[in-house]
């Protein structure tokens, strides 16, 4: 049985009040591997991007699909996809991100692995574990955000850039400094993708254009308000220009018109003599 969803998210299955795991990964397609149909019911998989989840029942099993509070992230980091797997592949990558954060690997799931130069989708679930799951989910979640904006997570290659819940997360990608033949901009493009705030600060997201072999990527960049400000006041400076310009004129206008009214009332009521 296969289930869309609309977006990404954490999702269980039980069988008789028991979870029933993922099936195995598969490199080849990065991601967990198809339905064997042969490990019984509940045997299941979610697959990211196309956003379903796929399980197998038999006659009389009853499955529960059960959501979890989890924190979506994804990170792409410059190596090959036969480098990622050479270094451990997932198995290396979750527990480096466990021990980052000080979490048990276990919460923390791989959905998918794909190029670009390797970009890993993930999400840390709930640790049902915790005596307060909740609160303890939410600071791990504090702890990554953190730790990628202060480069203080080594996942075993240079961190490009990191997406967390939603958030873009920076951590100086410098298109200058950065130019192999595998990571060369293209163009730059100051397009405002969103805004957000870090530290109280108001930052606005640009994007980079990235060519990687036949594949184009887009690379946020982060910018000050500064920018902003500054076309802001140039505009501001151009419409005072345009409103001074129009005044003048209108008042030159009048002045003309008053003085052909005048020679015309002269005209129409010649003095005697």
């Amino acid at each position: 049985m296969k289930v869309p969803y609309p977006n990404a998210g954490a999702y269980s299955i039980l069988v008789d009040g028991n979870e029933i795991g993922y099936t195995p990964w598969d490199e080849a397609i990065g991601r967990h591997g198809a339905l064997t149909k042969t490990k019984g019911c509940g045997e299941n998989r979610f697959v990211a991007i196309e956003n379903y989840l796929e399980f197998y029942l038999t006659a009389g099993c009853e499955v529960t699909v059960k959501p979890r509070d989890a924190i979506m992230s994804s990170v792409r980091m410059e190596w090959t996809m036969a480098e990622f797997y050479a270094d451990g592949g997932i198995v290396s990558f979750t527990d480096r991100v466990a021990a980052a954060l000080g979490i048990h690997a276990s919460t923390i799931k791989v959905v998918a692995v794909y190029q670009g130069s390797v970009i890993v989708d993930f999400w840390i679930e709930e640790d049902d574990n915790e005596d307060e799951p909740q609160t303890a989910l939410q600071a791990a979640g504090k702890r990554l955000m953190e730790a990628f904006r202060n480069g203080a997570i080594n996942l075993g290659a240079p961190i490009l850039d990191a997406l967390s819940n939603g958030e873009l997360l920076i951590r100086g990608y410098n298109p200058e400094k950065d130019n192999t033949d595998s990571a060369k901009v293209e163009k730059e493009e100051f397009t405002i993708d969103k805004d957000f705030k870090v530290d109280g600060e108001v930052t606005i997201v640009t994007e980079y254009r990235v060519k990687e072999g036949d594949t184009v990527i887009t690379i946020p960049v982060k910018s000050t308000i500064i920018g902003l400000v500054v076309v802001s006041a140039l505009f501001l400076g151009l419409c005072m220009v345009l409103i001074v310009t129009c005044v003048y004129y209108k008042g030159k206008s009048e002045k003309i018109r008053a003085e052909v009214a005048t020679v015309a009332t002269k005209d129409a009521n010649p003095i005697q003599p």
